[in-house]
């Protein structure tokens, strides 16, 4: 996995949902935010800093070292209510020691996470749905691995 490591990164957080903040641009807004006032290129910006910020605070990871988020697609959790999260692949340019050392710090959210665990790119391109590792997975994870098998199993 060494030296540059791949990160899964799913957002909503596990508070359910994203902290992104947009800020409209000379906008003075009484009443609701609607989606058609928020300027398309910023709302897509802050998104994705978003999921960078959200690995900054939660695995103590610095953003010079994280490539800019890929978005692999949307999963549709049927366990809970349909809930949709997006899935995005990210590489750090960090060991897998390394970051280690970084998440064992923690940073400000460290409470969101329990543990963290790396896997091989090619355990995870043939790991199977009936395997051990499978099973302990959640609904959230499993849907970005399908989602990183579709987009990513063929390439590097």
């Amino acid at each position: 996995m060494d030296p540059d490591i791949s990160l899964l990164f799913q957002c909503p957080s596990p508070k359910g949902i994203t902290e992104a903040q947009v800020v409209m641009e000379d906008a003075a807004l009484e009443g609701p935010v609607r989606h058609q006032d928020l300027p398309g290129e910023s709302v897509v910006k802050e998104l994705f800093c978003s999921v960078l910020r959200e690995i900054q605070d939660e695995v103590n990871l610095p953003l010079p070292t994280l490539s800019s988020p890929m978005l692999l697609g949307i999963a549709r959790n049927e366990t809970s209510a349909g809930r949709c999260s997006a899935e995005f692949y990210i590489r750090c340019s960090l060991s897998s020691e390394q970051v280690r050392h970084h998440y064992a710090i923690g940073g400000p959210e460290a409470q969101e996470s329990t543990s963290i665990i790396f896997v091989d790119r090619e355990d995870v391109l043939t790991m199977e749905q009936s395997g051990d590792f499978w099973k302990e997975l959640c609904p959230s994870a499993k849907g970005a691995i399908e989602l990183y098998r579709g987009v990513m199993g063929t390439c590097q």
